[in-house]
This record gives structure tokens, C-alpha cells and sequence, in this order.
């Protein structure tokens, strides 16, 4: 995880444009993700709010636009991205306290209403994937949802097959005027440092977690937003 995401160091002014291309349906897991978030509170109001890997602020921006947030904290190991975000959210008056820290084995403060995660998790190991889950559970208040947007496997040929073509398609028009040296390092298609992995899996661990409603409400081939409810 640590090392892929410093590799974003090197083209950070590009990343919002790069992941929208990656992932063309990057900006429809975020809008599914706020759309969760409206459903549990229609109300627009969130005492705290945990965003896992902020990037460059996109989701952040967006949840402090549209509900009223007493706390924002998120968690980025990237330094240039942690700035981007830094800067990115200046304009809100809320506390927001972003943090550059790996959270991976972290206990979190037990106050969130909402705990918030895009195209991050698939860094983890699987190992690591339930660890978090947990710790995000222990922190949650009750009825505290955590929402995940996120890469996944699939063990159909079809849905690999498709997934893999859009991959190839997105990665050769986005890095085509790459340095040769960066291209071949940054291999999003097949990369050692990733572990994305079943959405079925996922759903169980969350349930394993303590979370007692676990569903997916969004999916774009291998691309998906799920979420668990603590009881």
C-alpha cells in the first residue's frame, strides 16, 4: 500500500484526471456513496465524519458541501496529495484534521457517525481488509454506517474479461506520454502491491465485523459501493 500510493508523488497534478480515467465511473461511486450517506441522514447533519485514504479531497469536498459537518478527519499517506486535499477543503469552516498516517492497525476514536473509504481499500491485504473493518466498527456510534467504494475481482470470465479490456483501453490513452520509467512501474492492470478482491468476501467480513446490515447499492463491472450498519 505504502509504496504504491507514494508513486502518486510523482503525478500528483494529474491524479484527479488519472483516476477519472482509470475508473470512468468514479465520479458515479461518489455520488453513490453521498447518496447512502442522505438515505441514513436525511437530515444533512453529521456530528463526525472518517474518511480512509482523503487523496485529493474530491469525496471530502463533496460531503462537506452538501451536509453539515461538525468534524472531518481523514487519513492519506501521500504528501502531495494530503496537500492537494489540504488545500481543496480550505474554504470550509468546520474542524477538519487530515492527517498524512497509514491506517491500517489503527484504533479509532470511538465518535463517528459515518466512516467513508474510495478506491483505497483494494491496497490492503485481505488480512489488513478485516482488521480495518473491525477497528471501523469499534469506532462507529451506534447505527454508524461505513461506506466503501472500490475495485473488486470477479470470478467470471466475462466480468474479467471486460474489466481487463477497459483497464488496457484507460491505461494506454492515460499514460501514453509517460516517462517509459513511470509507466512500466505504475502496472494498475496486474500489481503486486494490490489485492482487490471479491465483493461476496467483503460483505462476509463486514457481517463478521459486527455489522448487521451489509449490502452493495452500486456496481459498474468491477467496480462497486458497499456498506454495513452497526446494530
Amino acid at each position: 500500500m505504502i509504496k504504491k500510493k507514494n508513486l502518486y508523488d510523482q503525478s500528483t497534478a494529474g491524479y484527479d484526471a488519472f483516476i477519472s480515467e482509470i475508473n470512468p465511473a468514479y465520479k458515479n461511486m461518489q455520488d453513490a456513496c453521498i447518496d447512502v450517506l442522505l438515505y441514513t441522514h436525511p437530515d444533512c447533519k453529521l456530528m463526525s465524519v472518517l474518511e480512509l485514504g482523503v487523496g485529493t479531497g474530491m469525496l471530502a469536498f463533496k460531503i462537506l458541501s452538501k451536509f453539515s459537518v461538525k468534524k472531518y478527519t481523514g487519513y492519506e499517506i501521500s504528501d502531495n496529495l494530503m496537500s492537494l486535499a489540504k488545500s481543496r477543503l480550505s474554504l470550509f469552516v468546520c474542524n477538519i484534521n487530515l492527517s498524512k498516517r497509514d491506517f491500517r492497525g489503527i484504533k479509532f476514536i470511538n465518535s463517528f457517525d459515518a466512516v467513508v473509504s474510495t478506491m483505497t481499500f483494494h491496497y490492503l491485504s485481505n488480512t489488513d481488509k478485516k482488521i480495518v473493518l473491525k477497528n471501523v466498527y469499534d469506532s462507529l456510534k451506534h447505527r454508524g454506517i461505513f461506506i466503501i467504494g472500490d475495485r473488486i475481482i470477479s470470478g467470471y470470465p466475462f466480468l474479467k474479461d471486460v474489466f481487463a479490456k477497459r483497464m488496457t483501453a484507460a491505461w494506454d490513452k492515460t499514460t501514453k506520454n509517460w516517462k517509459t520509467s513511470t509507466r512500466k512501474t505504475h502496472n494498475t492492470v496486474a500489481d503486486s502491491k494490490e489485492e482487490p478482491w471479491f465483493l461476496e468476501d467483503q460483505l462476509l467480513w463486514l457481517k463478521e465485523a459486527g455489522f448487521s446490515e451489509v449490502a452493495c447499492i452500486w456496481q459498474d463491472f468491477n467496480y462497486c459501493v458497499f456498506y454495513g450498519i452497526k446494530k
